[in-house]
């Protein structure tokens, strides 16, 4: 996440591929304007992708909301710092977020 975060985007989940082809890779999966869209090549070609399907289950699950789940070894303080903001919730989720193996 090299660039910088606008203030309407909201990092929801990383993936990390293991697929052989095109070969491993890291995808993530926002909500922009409120929208969900990945950055994987499947998602930008059909507007949807497993990741997609993936997030978008897990929200009908709870309402509509993503569940920020976060590594065990995240200080309790994370949680309260994901709410201060849409740039500060993306940056939780890069540095303790669960990584999800697709």
């Amino acid at each position: 996440m090299g660039e910088t975060l606008e203030s309407d985007v909201k990092l929801l989940q990383i993936f990390l591929s293991n697929s052989i082809v095109p070969g491993p890779a890291v995808y993530e999966v926002s909500l922009k304007n409120n929208k969900v869209v990945c950055t994987c090549a499947t998602f930008t070609g059909s507007r949807s992708c497993k990741h997609y399907k993936f997030v978008k289950s897990k929200m009908a699950e709870y309402s509509g909301e993503y569940p920020l789940e976060l590594i065990p070894s995240a200080p309790v303080t994370a949680y309260a710092q994901a709410t201060k903001s849409n740039k500060d919730y993306s940056q939780v989720v890069t540095m303790y977020g669960v990584v999800e193996v697709s």
